[in-house]
């Protein structure tokens, strides 16, 4: 019954120093973790990558010349958290379909001005039970 949004901030001021793990590696583990884990990088100085750092930082990347900067960038990225977990909702549905009769099929959409979005599932009532509200 939880739902929760994660977010991964990096932060750098240069090329990696420690050798810990590879770019390959750490490339690899953004791409394959839960979609539903935000990464955002923040780059301060003429050193950074820019192109691994926007990689790794796949959901959203600012980039700061020097220290006066790094105010507007660290506040660009808090509000983009701030935003991602702001913004999931938890749907409840009663389901008439409690007969145990198979598959069925829920799709649930939201229009709100331009913006639209729309996902689709499945479930089997067997085992529902009364109750609903």
């Amino acid at each position: 019954g939880k739902i929760g949004a994660a977010s991964v901030v990096i932060f750098t001021d240069g090329t990696d120093q420690a050798s810990r793990y590879t770019e390959d590696a750490a490339l690899k583990k953004v791409k394959e973790a839960n979609a539903n884990i935000s990464f955002f990088s923040i780059g301060l100085g003429a050193e950074i990558d820019t192109q691994v750092l926007t990689a790794i930082g796949k959901t959203a990347s600012v980039f700061a010349q020097n220290k006066d900067e790094l105010e507007r960038t660290f506040r660009d990225i808090s509000e983009k958290v701030s935003e991602r977990a702001n913004s999931y909702y938890l749907f409840e549905y009663c389901s008439p379909k409690r007969d145990g009769s198979g598959e069925n099929n829920l799709a649930i959409e939201l229009n709100t001005g331009s913006r639209k979005g729309a996902v689709q599932t499945k479930f089997n009532a067997s085992g529902f039970t009364g109750g609903c509200e």
